[in-house]
């Protein structure tokens, strides 16, 4: 439920909740936490209220998500084999 990994172990029973769970868990930004609300009334407005979206709003979505999945994943691991302060 809520679409986003149980990886981290997000609480939450819904996806409002998951994403305020990601930002309590310092995973992602006040402002982050925002933008993925924003994305969630729009994936809300594509699904209930058959609203089509503009090719420009979905590029900025996908680029959003993207951004997600780079701060929570990709960059912690390539992080993680860079030089440590000695």
């Amino acid at each position: 439920m809520g679409g986003l990994p149980n990886d981290k172990e997000v609480k939450g029973e819904n996806l409002e909740k998951k994403i305020d769970g990601l930002h309590s868990m310092g995973l992602i930004t006040g402002d982050g936490a925002k933008i993925l609300h924003s994305l969630r009334f729009m994936g809300n407005e594509a699904a209930h209220k058959m609203k089509v979206h503009t090719n420009a709003q979905m590029s900025a979505a996908f680029d959003v998500i993207e951004y997600l999945l780079m701060g929570v994943y990709i960059l912690p691991e390539r992080a993680d084999i860079l030089p440590k302060k000695n």
